[in-house]
């Protein structure tokens, strides 16, 4: 073998050791590692409890206009986030259980007032020894939240990083804001119903159609957008 083709062996082995040697070097990219960000932190729906109580004293004869007005906002966190029934539990064979009756009157009175169904609130008894002079009214719904994992790990030292992989927190804010904008985290868990089509609206265009009319909504003047040219 003449000494050309020995260097050239030579230089080969070099290489395929460099190259062999490529698969244990620190910061190498892993090919089994996870690149999405949806997988690395991942959004979860839980089901929770919203609650909300009013105190009763036993000489209460009316809803206070404080708790109606939470009482409002809280039928309103019900209708958009609610799910299930809205139960309310009324204290039983305690000093204000009479009051609590009253004030319940009111407090069915208000949702109603704020659009509920009847048949999405429910009451029933219950017994306490905490307290029992002012026993509160409980109400509370199912609602669901969601939740990505936390971000801030900076354990890893990216001094040797050779390579494009990410890193722990890569996409991890960016799921968390994504997650904390679900208006409704259900729909992650079940997507709601489509609303039924609008048979008129729907027949009326077809005849436009077929008529060779135009078939685009109308917009008055004010739906028309126009640039400012004239700014100093």
């Amino acid at each position: 073998m003449t000494m050309i083709k020995k260097l050239a062996l030579g230089a080969s082995c070099i290489a395929f050791a460099a190259l062999a040697g490529c698969g244990s070097f620190p910061g190498t990219t892993n090919p089994h590692l996870v690149m999405q960000a949806e997988e690395a932190h991942p959004i979860t729906v839980r089901a929770t409890q919203a609650e909300m109580q009013i105190a009763v004293s036993p000489q209460s004869a009316a809803l206070p206009r404080m708790d109606e007005t939470r009482l409002r906002a809280f039928a309103a966190s019900f209708r958009t986030r609610g799910h299930g029934p809205l139960v309310i539990d009324v204290p039983s064979d305690t000093p204000n259980s009479m009051a609590a009756t009253q004030v319940l009157a009111d407090v069915q009175a208000v949702l109603r007032d704020e659009g509920l169904h009847p048949d999405a609130v429910q009451s029933r008894p219950y017994h306490t020894s905490d307290n029992p002079e002012w026993a509160p009214l409980v109400l509370h719904f199912t609602r669901y939240e969601t939740e990505a994992s936390p971000c801030g790990e900076f354990d890893q030292s990216y001094t040797h990083r050779f390579n494009g992989n990410p890193t722990p927190n890569w996409g991890c804010a960016t799921q968390n804001n994504l997650a904390a904008m679900i208006s409704e985290p259900a729909d992650l868990v079940t997507p709601r119903d489509m609303t039924p089509a609008n048979a008129a609206q729907r027949s009326e265009m077809l005849e436009r159609y077929r008529a060779g009319r135009d078939t685009n909504s109308q917009r008055s003047g004010a739906d028309n957008a126009s640039v400012a040219t004239d700014v100093q």
